[in-house]
């Protein structure tokens, strides 16, 4: 039984393109959910949504800058952009009762669909939000990957397991 407890997102920070975005975000992470199909029929006792496998929904994430920055203007141009967020979680091991950090990666790529240019209120942030409709991502953690999704070349991986291989292997690809 492991004596690690996670706690919470102790820092992180926002690549574009390989360097750091300089500026202070606030990101609204993807939340990908399966593509799903209502089946019913003799021998059922109603219905049931089942997931088409390996397909996902349309996945996106939001970026909310305290003061937009010129970086967040390149996030207007509707091209594929690639943004990585590094985040260092702090855990408590409860037996020695020392701070542990994990890392923690997403990886997005995909094309921006919006954006809000916030506000203008004295003594307050901005609140500029970019969103971008994802084709790609992938979450490591602690140097494990956990999840890799590329909706362009149906790849799905779930903790090493690639959800496709066989429909890909099926129609020829």
């Amino acid at each position: 039984m492991s004596n690690v407890k996670p706690q919470l997102t102790a820092a992180y920070e926002v690549y574009l393109d390989g360097y750091r975005l300089v500026g202070t975000v606030e990101a609204e992470l993807p939340n990908p959910q399966a593509v799903t199909v209502e089946i019913k029929g003799s021998g059922m006792g109603g219905p049931m949504d089942v997931p088409v496998q390996g397909q996902t929904q349309n996945m996106s994430i939001k970026l909310t800058w305290n003061i937009a920055t010129k970086d967040a203007y390149k996030l207007l141009a509707e091209e594929y952009q690639h943004i990585e967020l590094w985040a260092s979680t702090q855990n408590i091991n409860t037996g020695t009762g020392k701070y542990e950090q994990k890392q923690q990666k997403v990886i997005v790529k995909g094309i921006p669909v919006g954006f809000n240019l916030g506000k203008f209120a004295q003594g307050e942030v901005q609140g500029q939000e970019n969103s971008l409709n994802i084709s790609y991502l992938k979450w490591i953690y602690d140097g494990i990957e956990i999840c890799e999704i590329d909706i362009f070349n149906m790849k799905k991986v779930i903790n090493g397991n690639d959800m496709l291989a066989n429909v890909r292997a099926a129609i020829g690809l």
